[in-house]
């Protein structure tokens, strides 16, 4: 059976626009569904890298002004009181947009351990009390060290093994420095 070169143009035709409507079909339908969840992931992956960068750098300034705290004044205090500002600012913004960053963790229970959306909520609550607490500058600082690195680790640490044990010891440093019964803040 011999086809002729008009029915081939035809069936090509035919197969190009049905082509050209699914793909405008795909594209008026989807594609705006498909755009608004890759920038929700967008926007939670950046929260999420936000709160990553903001764990480390609490870190650190308790790192490094933490002996300074204990020692008296000398001519580095208008650093370690801008050191204490950044502080102060960082426990705020999380304190304020804690739905945020709490919001970008799941809700479910793993192993019988508390979900982790529960653990950075305890977390941040935690670290503007203690920033907020009388307690001497030297403690704060300590303490702030000691609550961040768990969390920072679980969710920037290498390796898995390495994040889940963090995740899994941060409700005992939680619980050491702020009871799970333990109201937030006011500020």
């Amino acid at each position: 059976m011999m086809v002729g070169v008009s029915d081939l143009v035809v069936t090509v035709a035919v197969a190009a626009a049905v082509s050209g409507l699914v793909a405008l079909g795909i594209e008026y339908a989807a594609k705006p569904r498909l755009e608004a969840r890759k920038e929700e992931l967008l926007e939670l992956h950046r929260r999420r890298r936000e709160l990553k960068a903001m764990l480390l750098k609490i870190m650190t300034l308790s790192a490094m002004w933490g002996p300074y705290a204990a020692g008296g004044a000398s001519e580095l205090d208008g650093e370690m009181a801008r050191a204490l500002g950044q502080l102060d600012d960082m426990t705020r913004k999380l304190f304020d947009d804690v739905e945020w960053y709490a919001g970008t963790f799941s809700s479910l229970m793993v192993k019988g351990r508390p979900p982790l959306r529960d653990l950075v909520i305890r977390y941040i609550f935690a670290a503007r009390a203690v920033y907020l607490s009388e307690m001497p500058r030297e403690d704060m600082l300590r303490i702030l060290g000691e609550m961040s690195e768990p969390l920072q680790v679980g969710l920037a640490g290498r390796w898995p093994m390495t994040r889940g044990r963090a995740v899994a010891g941060l409700p005992e440093v939680l619980d050491k420095f702020a009871p799970p019964d333990s109201a937030g803040p006011a500020g």
